[in-house]
C-alpha cells in the first residue's frame, strides 16, 4: 500500500513540475492571461491523479490537464467570444435536455471536438463538431479519451408567446433526432411533448406541471426503447425517466408541507441489457411551537427485490446556541432482516468559527457515540459532519437510511496557494475522496518589469470575488458573472474574480444566457452590487442557481425548495 501511494504521488510531483514549468518558467502563451492557476490533486472515486494549468483573461478561458489514471490520460479546453456567441474547442461537457426532463437535469454527454454557441433573436443555436467522449471532471483534473465521431446540432426557437421549439440531433454511428413542442398557456403552467429517435431506438415523452400558491404538481410519461440512449457513447452511463413519474406538493400553511412522489427509471447497461428500478416516497413536515417534526416513507423496486423504509425524527433549538434531535429509520425486506436505528444529535455553537457535533447511535443492540464540528477561519476551515442519507438500491438486509460522516479541509496559505481535502458518497454508499492544492498568479502588465507570472500582489491588487453553488451546496462551474462591464466565469470550484485597477462598487448581474455549464439556470440569490477593494479585505460574495425546467419562466424566490 505504502509503494502504491508513493508511487501517485511521485506521478503527482512530476505532473506538477511539468504543469508549474509551462506556468512559471517563462514558456510565452499566444494569449494575455490576467489570472494563471496550476492545479493538482489525486481521488480515489476515479483512482486518478493528476494537475491542471488553467488561464483566464477577460474574453477567454483555457486549461490544460495531465494526470495518470491506469495510464497518462490529457485534456485541454479553450473557450473564447466569438461572433456575438461563445466558441469552445477541446473537452466540454454538452447539455442534452428537452423540455420534458422535469425531474432530472442533469443529462448530458463529454465531447472533445469544436462547438459554437449564440442565442438568437427568438432563440438559441448550438452545433458541436468531433467525438463523444469518456472521462470525468474533478476540481483537479479534466481528461478525457475519444468514443465515438458525433456532429450535433441544438436548436429552439420561441414561435409564438406561448409555444416555443426544441431540435436535438446528433448524428454518429447510430442517429438520434427528438423534436419538441412546449407550450406555456399561462405563467404557472407548463406543458411539453418530445418524440423521436436515440441510439436508432424510439423515444416519447410528455411532460405537464402546474404551480399554485398552496400546491404545485409535476407529471411525465416516457416510452424509452429498451437501447435507447440520447449519443452513442460507453461513460456515463445515464439513467432515463421511464414510464410515469409524478411529484405533488401541498402545503397549506406556511409550517406544514405534504410531498408525494413516484419516479421509474431505466438504465442502459454496458452490456446493452436495460435494467428499470422504481421509487415512490410520502414525506411530510411541520413546526409547531418551535419544534420541527418530520417523516418519510419510500418503497424502492430494483432487480435485487423490493423495500420499504421509514424516517421519523424531531429537533429543537433549545437556546440560540444549543440545538438537539432524534431520528428513527427502519429498513424491511421480505425475507431479510430488518435493520433499524435510534439516533440522536446534538449541536452546540461555541462561536461564529466554532461548532460541536455529538451524535449518539442505538443499533443492532449497541450504543455508539461520534464526534464532529467545524472550525471556520481566514486561513483555515474544517467541517466533519453527519448526514442522513438515502440509498435506494442498497442490498437486501442492509439499511437504506445511513449516517454518513462528510469531511472537508481547506488551507489558505501564503502566496495564493490553497490545499483542500474533501469526502464524497456514491449512489451505492462508498466514501470516496479528493485532495488537490492550487496555486494562482497573475501576470505582470505590459511595461510592468518582467514578462511572466507573479503571486497575487503583482497585478492590479483590486478584486471583486465570490463563489456559486447549487442548492444542495455543490460549486457550479461555467457560471457566468458581469461585474460591471468585465464578464469572468467561475472555475470548477465554484469561484469567480476579477482584478480591477481601481476600488469602488460595482454592479453584478448573473448572465443567465452566457453559462458554459450544462443545463438551463435560475437565480436562487445574488448581490446586486460587489465592492472591489484590495485582495487581503475582499470579501467573498455568494450566488447561488438551481436547475429549471427549460419551458419555466419564473424566477425562483429565495430560500425557496
Amino acid at each position: 500500500m505504502s509503494r502504491l501511494i508513493n508511487s501517485k504521488y511521485k506521478a503527482l510531483r512530476t505532473i506538477l513540475a511539468v504543469l508549474c514549468g509551462l506556468g512559471g518558467c517563462g514558456i510565452a502563451f499566444p494569449v494575455r492571461a490576467q489570472v494563471i492557476q496550476a492545479t493538482g490533486g489525486t481521488s480515489n472515486l476515479f483512482n486518478a491523479t493528476g494537475g491542471s494549468l488553467e488561464l483566464r483573461g477577460p474574453n477567454f478561458t483555457d486549461r490544460f490537464d495531465l494526470g495518470y489514471a491506469g495510464k497518462i490520460r490529457t485534456g485541454f479546453s479553450m473557450i473564447r467570444g466569438f461572433q456575438g456567441g461563445i466558441a469552445h474547442i477541446g473537452d466540454q461537457t454538452v447539455s442534452f435536455l428537452l423540455p420534458t426532463d422535469i425531474f432530472d437535469q442533469s443529462h448530458y454527454f463529454l465531447g472533445r471536438g469544436a462547438s459554437f454557441s449564440r442565442n438568437l433573436a427568438e432563440g438559441k443555436l448550438f452545433v458541436f463538431a468531433g467525438a463523444t467522449a469518456n472521462g470525468f471532471f474533478t476540481p483537479f483534473l479534466n481528461v478525457a479519451t475519444l468514443d465515438t465521431a458525433t456532429f450535433a446540432l441544438f436548436y429552439e426557437r420561441k414561435l409564438t408567446p406561448h409555444w416555443r421549439f426544441y431540435s436535438r440531433n446528433a448524428f454518429s454511428k447510430t442517429q438520434t433526432t427528438i423534436q419538441s413542442l412546449g407550450w406555456t398557456p399561462k405563467e404557472n403552467t407548463n406543458v411539453a411533448v418530445s418524440g423521436g429517435v436515440g441510439n436508432n431506438q424510439p423515444y416519447g415523452a410528455f411532460s405537464f406541471t402546474h404551480v399554485e400558491r398552496f400546491f404545485s404538481a409535476d407529471l411525465s410519461y416516457a416510452l424509452v426503447g429498451d437501447n435507447f440512449r440520447r449519443v452513442l457513447v460507453q461513460t456515463p452511463q445515464v439513467s432515463e425517466p421511464d414510464r410515469e413519474n409524478l411529484r405533488f406538493d401541498y402545503h397549506p400553511w406556511r409550517n406544514l408541507r405534504f410531498i408525494a412522489s413516484r419516479n421509474n427509471f431505466a438504465s442502459g447497461e454496458p452490456n446493452g441489457a436495460t435494467e428499470r428500478a422504481a421509487v415512490n416516497s410520502l414525506g411530510t413536515w411541520t413546526n409547531l411551537a418551535g419544534f420541527q417534526f418530520y417523516g418519510s416513507a419510500n418503497q424502492s423496486v430494483t432487480p435485487a427485490g423490493s423495500a420499504m423504509s421509514y424516517l421519523l425524527g424531531g429537533s429543537k433549538d433549545i437556546f440560540s446556541r444549543l440545538s438537539a434531535g432524534i431520528d428513527y429509520t427502519l429498513s424491511t425486506y421480505r425475507n431479510q432482516s430488518s435493520p433499524s436505528a435510534l439516533i440522536g444529535n446534538i449541536r452546540e455553537v461555541i462561536s461564529p468559527r466554532i461548532s460541536i457535533t455529538e451524535l449518539i447511535t442505538h443499533t443492532g443492540g449497541q450504543t455508539s457515540v461520534s464526534y464532529g464540528g467545524t472550525f471556520i477561519s481566514n486561513r483555515v476551515s474544517v467541517s466533519a459532519e453527519y448526514e442522513t442519507l438515502f440509498f435506494p438500491f442498497s442490498t437486501p438486509g442492509t439499511p437504506q437510511f445511513r449516517q454518513v460522516m462528510v469531511l472537508g479541509l481547506h488551507f489558505q496559505l501564503p502566496f495564493g496557494i490553497q490545499l483542500n481535502y474533501g469526502t464524497d458518497v456514491s449512489s451505492g454508499g462508498q466514501i470516496h475522496y479528493s485532495a488537490y492544492g492550487t496555486s494562482v498568479g497573475y501576470r505582470t502588465p505590459k511595461g510592468g518589469g518582467g514578462g511572466g507570472p507573479r503571486y497575487a500582489g503583482s497585478f492590479y491588487s483590486n478584486v471583486a470575488r465570490g463563489h456559486v453553488v447549487d442548492l444542495s451546496g455543490e460549486p457550479v462551474s461555467g457560471a457566468a458573472i458581469l461585474i460591471g462591464k468585465n464578464l469572468v466565469f467561475s472555475d470548477s470550484s465554484g469561484t469567480f474574480l476579477v482584478r480591477l485597477k481601481s476600488t469602488g462598487e460595482l454592479p453584478l448581474v448573473v448572465s443567465l444566457d452566457d453559462f458554459t455549464a450544462p443545463g438551463s439556470f435560475a437565480v436562487v440569490s445574488a448581490p446586486h452590487s460587489v465592492r472591489v477593494t484590495r485582495e487581503d479585505d475582499a470579501q467573498i460574495y455568494n450566488v447561488v442557481v438551481k436547475r429549471v425546467d427549460p419551458l419555466s419562466t419564473q424566477q425562483p424566490k429565495p430560500d425557496s425548495f
